[in-house]
Order: structure tokens, then sequence, then C-alpha cells
């Protein structure tokens, strides 16, 4: 896919802007170690 492709695309560009509001949240963990990675919950 084109990069304007993709950037045009509202369904191609909603999980980044669900990504965004996760980040202004709070909704993140700091990774420093592939354990970190792994203690991780899977998403489906």
């Amino acid at each position: 896919m084109d990069s304007a492709e993709i950037l045009s695309n509202p369904k191609t560009m909603e999980p980044f802007s669900k990504s965004d509001q996760d980040i202004k949240a709070g909704r993140v963990k700091e990774v420093t170690s592939v354990e970190d990675m792994l203690s991780l919950p899977q998403l489906d």
C-alpha cells in the first residue's frame, strides 16, 4: 500500500488514532526487556 493511500483511508488510520488516544490518556506500559514484552496481555 502506498503511504498516501494509507493516510487517506479512515479505516486504515483508525488504529493509529486509537493509539494516540491511549497515549494521551496514559494507557501505556514501558517495555524495556523481552520479559516485559512477554508479560503483556495478548491482543486478539
